[in-house]
């Protein structure tokens, strides 16, 4: 049985176990309920208004034709049925409700706008086909993005959902949603090929990139969760997430395999980048954390007053540190820029090719490891901890307090302290360089250079220094060995030292420079003493 209304208005119609055909412009229903077996099909530009599709019902719409304020509505029980809306080619839906069970299905070419979905009630949105202003509000409801669909300003959750159920929006592969808030038990999950555009993450609600799909320009605020992984489901693509900013006590994880790019983490946000998760170009702002256990993170910028974890696994690179960054056991760091921040290394964890900038700080406790550091800032190696293959440059300091400092050069302007405790092996001392071992320090395998000095206090050990030009002052209570060497004395402006075993073979001691020959240092063939130099004799032998 079949009904066809090709011209006027027609009012308060119900359709059960019948077909209404409407059609024609300037044709319309208004206040039609369409009941169980019923279907109103609304084409060639007519209209249908405060339409109500009940269970087991069907309104189609297309072809220039247009549905307003219509509700579609389903029955949830042990046989759960719906009432379904489907808008075809050319066809307009606006301001649609969807209650329990309703369903609304957008094909190519329909257009919907105004979508509130309530109570389980379904919306799929098909290849060529597009909605806009989309609520899903009340538990269990549901949007699918499939390929080629669109979907424009779409809110995901919020208050009125109730407790345990969810509010879920899915993007699979070609689909893409642009303009998406998730509230509270709201859900957006993006699969491959799926793209999500300027999103909003409030509390309580979740985006999850899955499998190739792609989040751009996110903001995570206070409770929001941003999730990009890669979950096993045939996909062989990667999740990543691009322009995305953190802000107070918003979340973001990257994992298996996720990537991240152009991340902003602001004060109280968080992001963790676990086993398998990349990012690049991260930004890590006063009060920001990043956590890095068994993922990576390249081109890290981090703030005066932001914080940088690096755990188990995890690697960090080309960090631009003006907060604080700590590696902990397995945790590497590496070619890094201290500036005016602080890097702390404690046990297990591995600092390699820093470069500490002046007002930067590293430090390295037991059982931590920084190896090729260059510093024109703050180093110090606590007891148990090793630093190997340091260079401090100018204005830099290192300090080795009971910790162990190997094959370290020290250059001019730059400082070497060893204090009780601590052992420098294989230092070099060049020019303008200074080194000091307090009571209970041990330095060995030392070379000072022209211009370069060495202190040894009292209480203070070393053996196999060598003198090559440098000045070596030993004070009393000191016990110092030294190696045979023998240099050629060119000494301007500065001092000095032969002790026992060093032979100075000539050269020329110039006006403000001085020659100490001390106990068993030898001055041999002849060396000339310009004016205002000095040769100084205590114990040594000066032959000339």
């Amino acid at each position: 049985m079949a009904r066809n209304i090709s011209s006027g208005t027609s009012y308060n119609l119900t359709i059960t176990n019948e077909t209404c055909y409407v059609y024609n412009s300037g044709t319309s229903v208004v206040s039609t309920t369409v009941n169980s077996g019923g279907l109103l099909d609304v084409y060639n530009r007519a209209a249908a208004i405060s339409t109500v599709v009940n269970s087991s019902g069907t309104m189609k719409v297309s072809s220039g034709a247009t549905a307003t304020r219509t509700t579609v509505t389903g029955l949830i029980s042990v046989m759960p049925t719906s009432g379904v809306l489907h808008i075809y080619t050319g066809g307009v839906a606006n301001s649609t409700t969807l209650n329990a069970l309703g369903s609304m299905l957008i094909s190519s070419g329909g257009m919907a706008s105004g979508i509130t979905a309530n109570d389980h009630g379904k919306i799929i949105i098909y290849n060529g086909g597009s909605a806009t202003d989309i609520k899903l509000i009340e538990g269990m409801t549901y949007l699918h993005v499939s390929s080629g669909g669109t979907a424009n300003s779409t809110t995901i959750g919020g208050t009125g959902v109730e407790s345990g159920a969810l509010a879920v929006a899915y993007v699979s592969s070609g689909g893409t949603a642009t303009r998406n808030v998730v509230n509270l038990r709201g859900e957006l999950a993006i699969y491959s090929g799926g793209t999500a555009i300027s999103n909003t993450v409030n509390s309580g609600g979740s985006i999850t990139a899955n499998n190739g799909g792609v989040a751009y320009i996110t903001r995570v605020s206070s409770g929001g969760l941003l999730n990009i992984t890669y979950f096993s489901r045939g996909a062989a693509s990667s999740a990543w997430a691009d322009s995305t900013t953190i802000c107070n006590g918003g979340s973001m994880v990257v994992s298996n395999s996720g990537f991240a790019f152009r991340t902003t983490i602001s004060s109280g946000g968080s992001m963790t980048l676990s086993s398998g998760g990349i990012a690049t170009n991260i930004w890590v702002t006063s009060g920001g954390n990043l956590t890095v256990s068994g993922g990576r993170a390249n081109s890290t910028t981090v703030s005066s007053g932001g914080k940088l974890y690096v755990s188990y696994g995890g690697v960090v690179n080309s960090t631009s540190l003006r907060g604080r960054m700590e590696v902990s056991s397995g945790g590497v760091a590496q070619n890094d820029t201290v500036d005016d921040g602080r890097l702390v290394v404690s046990s297990g964890g591995v600092a390699k090719n820093t470069t500490v900038d002046s007002f930067g700080h590293l430090e390295v406790y037991s059982g931590g490891t920084a190896l090729n550091a260059t510093v024109n800032g703050d180093i110090t190696c606590y007891k148990g901890a090793t630093a190997t293959n340091t260079t401090i440059g100018y204005l830099g300091d290192m300090v080795v307090e009971g910790g162990t400092a190997a094959s370290t050069t020290v250059n001019s302007g730059g400082s070497l302290f060893v204090d009780s405790g601590g052992t420098a092996n294989s230092t070099t001392v060049n020019s303008g360089g200074y080194m000091k071992i307090i009571s209970g320090g041990t330095a060995s395998n030392t070379t000072a250079y022209n211009h370069g000095s060495m202190v040894f206090s009292s209480g203070a050990t070393g053996t196999a220094i060598k003198e090559n030009g440098g000045y070596v002052a030993v004070r009393d209570g000191a016990n110092v060995t030294f190696v045979s060497n023998t240099f050629s004395a060119n000494i301007w402006g500065d001092e000095a030292t032969a002790h026992s075993g060093t032979i100075v073979s000539g050269g020329v001691i110039y006006s403000g420079g001085t020659l100490h020959l001390l106990k068993g240092g030898q001055l041999v063939s002849s060396a000339i003493v310009n004016a205002n130099g000095t040769l100084q004799v205590s114990g040594g032998l000066a032959d000339r």
